[in-house]
C-alpha cells in the first residue's frame, strides 16, 4: 500500500507538471495568435486608410464581419475608437500637406510680386536711358548739320550685307534629335503612384521646409538663387529610390506648372540607374538631354541662328558639350518675365562612380547658371537629397544654402504602428 501510494503521490506530481506544461504551450499559442492578430488588425486598419477616412471605416466595419474568432477579439470598441482617431489624423494629414501647397503658392505669388517690382524699375531706368539717347542724337545732328563734314576716303563704309545660309533645324526637329520620350511625365506619374506607400508623417514633415527662412528666401528672391535640401541623418528609406523629397518636387512642379510666367524642368535621380529598366537613359547625357526637351516643350524659341552657335552633328553624336551649350543658349533666350526653375532629386546616386564623370558637370553647370548676370530670365535650382550628397554639396556648403530635413521638428501625431499597439495594450514583439 506504501508503494501503491508513493506511484500515486509521483504519478501525480508527473500529471501536474504536465498539465502546468500544457497550459504554459496553450499560453504561448494564445499570445502568438493574439499577436498574429494585433498585426492582422494593423495591416487592416492601414490598409482601409489607404482608401481615405470615410471609405475606410465603412470598409473595417465590413471587413469585422468577416474576420476570424481571433481578430474579432481583438477588434472591440476600443480598436473602433482608434479607428475613429486615425481617420481624423489621417484627415489632419492631408489638411497639413494641402496647406503645404497652399503655403508654397502663397511664396510663389510674392516671388512674382518682387520679380514685377524690379522689372518695372528696371523698365523706368531703361526709359529715362532711351531718352537721354534720343536727345543726345539730336544734339548730335544739330552739330553735324552746323560743320558739316566734307567726303573723305577715310570715312568709314557701311559693311555690305551678304546672306547667310546655314543648316535651320525647327524645335521638334531638335526634339526627335535628343529623342527622350517626355521622361519628366513618366517619372512623376511612377512618383505619384508610390506615393500611398510612403508614410503620410514623412511627407508632411518634407513639406515643413517650405516655412525655413532659407527655402523662402530661395523661392522669393527676385534674382537667380541656389539650394539644396538634403534628408541626412535618420534619412528615410525609400520605395523604388523614391523618397518623401521626391514627392515634395512633383507636389512643387504641380504649383509651378500653374503659372505660365514659371518654367519648371526636373530630373529625378533615382529613376535613371538601374540599366535593366532604365536603359539608355541614364546619366549626365540623359539629363541634360531630357531638360531640354522640356525647354523646349515648354517655350517657342527662334531657332533660325542656331547653327551658328551649336553644331549640330555634335547633338546628334549625343556629345556632352554640345548638348550643354545648347542649353545655355536656350535660357539666354528666355525674357525677364519668366523663370526658369531646375529641380533634381536623389543627386547623392549620381555621385557613383559609374554616373559621377558625366553628371558632375551638367549639375556644375546648372549651378553656374544662377550665377551668370548676362542672363534676362531668373534661374532657380533646387537639388534634393536623401540621403545627402558629399561633392555636390560642398558649393551650397560654402554659401550656407543646405537645409536639412532631419533637423526640423518632428510630426508626433501622424498614424504609426507601434503608437497603435501601444495603445491597444499588445506589444509587437
Amino acid at each position: 500500500m506504501v508503494i501503491r501510494g508513493g506511484k500515486v503521490l509521483v504519478k501525480r506530481g508527473e500529471y501536474e507538471q504536465g498539465l502546468r506544461d500544457s497550459l504554459k504551450e496553450i499560453q504561448t499559442k494564445s499570445t502568438k495568435l493574439m499577436e498574429e492578430a494585433i498585426k492582422s488588425n494593423i495591416h487592416q486598419l492601414n490598409h482601409c486608410m489607404s482608401f481615405g477616412p470615410l471609405a475606410a471605416l465603412k470598409l473595417w466595419s465590413r471587413r469585422r464581419a468577416e474576420a476570424n474568432p481571433w481578430v474579432f477579439l481583438v477588434d472591440s470598441q476600443e480598436t473602433q475608437k482608434l479607428m475613429w482617431h486615425m481617420a481624423e489624423e489621417q484627415q489632419e494629414a492631408r489638411v497639413e500637406m494641402k496647406g503645404g501647397f497652399n503655403s508654397l503658392k502663397y511664396l510663389l505669388d510674392e516671388y512674382l510680386r518682387r520679380k514685377d517690382a524690379v522689372i518695372e524699375q528696371k523698365e523706368r531706368e531703361l526709359e529715362a536711358e532711351r531718352r537721354e539717347n534720343v536727345y543726345l542724337a539730336v544734339e548730335n545732328q544739330r552739330l553735324r548739320s552746323a560743320s558739316p563734314m566734307l567726303y573723305s576716303p577715310w570715312t568709314p563704309q557701311l559693311p555690305i550685307q551678304t546672306a547667310i545660309v546655314g543648316q535651320y533645324v525647327d524645335q521638334e526637329a531638335l526634339r526627335r534629335i535628343l529623342n527622350t520620350r517626355d521622361l519628366d511625365q513618366i517619372d512623376m506619374a511612377f512618383i505619384l503612384d508610390k506615393k500611398a506607400d510612403i508614410p503620410a508623417k514623412l511627407q508632411v514633415q518634407a513639406e515643413q521646409l517650405i516655412n525655413t527662412p532659407l527655402f523662402c528666401d530661395w523661392i522669393v528672391s527676385a534674382s537667380s538663387a541656389k539650394l539644396l535640401v538634403q534628408w541626412d541623418g535618420r534619412h528615410p528609406k525609400t520605395i523604388a529610390e523614391v523618397s518623401p523629397l521626391s514627392i515634395f518636387c512633383t507636389t512643387m512642379v504641380r504649383a509651378l506648372q500653374e503659372n505660365e510666367r514659371f518654367i519648371s524642368v526636373q530630373w529625378f535621380c533615382g529613376r535613371h540607374i538601374d540599366p535593366a529598366e532604365a536603359w539608355p537613359y541614364m546619366g549626365g547625357h540623359a539629363m541634360i538631354a531630357s531638360l531640354i526637351d522640356q525647354l523646349l516643350r515648354q517655350r517657342t524659341f527662334d531657332t533660325r541662328w542656331l547653327h551658328r552657335e551649336i553644331n549640330l552633328a555634335d547633338l546628334e553624336a549625343g556629345d556632352l558639350v554640345g548638348r550643354t551649350r545648347l542649353l545655355g543658349w536656350l535660357v539666354r533666350q528666355l525674357p525677364q518675365t519668366v523663370t526658369l526653375f531646375f529641380i533634381v532629386d536623389g543627386v547623392v546616386l549620381y555621385e557613383r562612380d559609374e554616373y559621377w564623370d558625366e553628371a558632375g558637370p551638367v549639375l556644375a553647370f546648372l549651378l553656374s547658371l544662377t550665377a551668370d548676370t548676362s542672363l534676362q530670365a531668373a534661374v532657380k535650382v533646387l537639388f534634393t537629397s536623401a540621403p545627402g550628397p558629399g561633392a555636390v554639396r560642398e558649393p551650397f556648403a560654402l554659401d550656407e544654402l543646405v537645409l536639412d530635413v532631419d533637423t526640423l521638428p518632428r510630426i508626433t501625431w501622424a498614424p504609426s504602428e507601434e503608437r497603435l499597439a501601444r495603445e491597444l495594450g499588445y506589444s509587437l514583439g
